[in-house]
């Protein structure tokens, strides 16, 4: 559910450039909860709001002079750019009201507002162009999407879904992905952690697998099987209890669901990702993709709690009864 983000509170946020581990855990025990992960809608109109905003207050007709001051061809004028949106508070009015990082909302901002994000799927002359600049010019990837057009986040994405191994991982790739893991967030087997973890220095223990592949690994299996205990077997039960727990979140859309939140109680929960993609496939099982195309996020829950809800819940009641009565 969004939050009603108080002047003093939006202060307490958006004074530094990122939080520390202490400062989110601080605000948490003040009830102000920073927001990770997906955008809903609603915060991209806030964002967009606040830009348009500043816009107008400064007098600024292209927003790209403050996103992207480094494309200008003048370094000089570039540099004069980024004082002045230091100098004026772009960065701290950009993200006002918005329960995030100020580097999160800046970087959500220039994802929005840069038209190179925007051109389609890569081709495959594209895709052998990549390489071979990568080939030149390393990670530089502002420079590679500079000279292909393209944004450096769209390239760099791109770039890491061509390397890393295909397939089932190895024990050995596991063992690396594990040791990685725990070397890179300084935590030990048994420990929760799926919070703030570098996971380009994670992929680099394990070698073969890319970063996205790493992480995907670590919070959909592998976290669970580094626990102290052994994971249990997921059941409809948990289909039900997952579904009330989203139900009685009163979220109203789906990207403000607080999947740690969730996760913090739930016992068969291995992650806040594993629990967001097993209520993808809890969609997929119980309701299908027209139903998922034709109703809006609230339709959808209802349909899911109340009809699909109600009877897993009477069937498990069956089933405990049955089994009470064959003791």
């Amino acid at each position: 559910m969004s939050q009603n983000i108080s002047t003093e509170q939006d202060d307490m946020i958006h004074t530094n450039w990122k939080l520390s581990r202490n400062d989110i855990m601080s605000l948490k025990s003040k009830g102000i909860f920073i927001k990770k992960g997906k955008w809903s809608p609603s915060e991209d109109r806030l964002l967009r709001q606040n830009m348009e905003d500043y816009l107008q207050q400064h007098r600024i007709s292209d927003p790209s002079v403050l996103l992207f001051a480094h494309k200008e061809a003048d370094k000089e004028e570039g540099r004069r750019w980024k004082q002045f949106a230091s100098n004026t508070g772009f960065y701290k009015q950009l993200a006002k009201g918005l329960c995030r990082e100020v580097f999160l909302v800046y970087r959500r901002a220039r994802r929005i507002y840069d038209q190179d994000n925007y051109k389609g799927q890569f081709s495959e002359e594209e895709i052998k162009e990549l390489i071979r600049l990568h080939g030149i010019y390393g990670n530089d990837w502002r420079k590679i999407g500079d000279i292909m057009g393209r944004s450096a986040q769209s390239v760099d994405h791109r770039f890491q879904l061509l390397e890393g191994n295909k397939g089932n991982w190895t024990d050995e790739e596991v063992d690396c992905l594990i040791e990685g893991v725990r070397a890179v967030s300084g935590t030990v087997q048994g420990e929760p952690c799926y919070n703030q973890i570098y996971w380009n220095a994670v992929a680099s223990y394990v070698k073969t697998r890319n970063p996205t592949q790493c992480r995907a690994k670590w919070l959909n299996g592998t976290l669970w099987k580094d626990a102290s205990s052994k994971p249990l077997k997921w059941t409809e039960k948990d289909d039900y209890e997952l579904i009330s727990k989203v139900y009685y979140s009163s979220v109203t859309t789906e990207c403000d669901i607080d999947w740690h939140a969730i996760a913090e109680d739930f016992q068969h929960a291995r992650s806040p990702a594993f629990l967001q993609h097993r209520w993808w496939l809890v969609k997929m099982r119980y309701c299908g993709k027209d139903i998922i195309k034709d109703r809006d996020f609230e339709e959808l829950l209802d349909f899911l709690y109340n009809v699909k809800g109600e009877s897993l819940r009477v069937k498990h009641f069956k089933v405990c009864e049955k089994a009470t009565n064959s003791l």
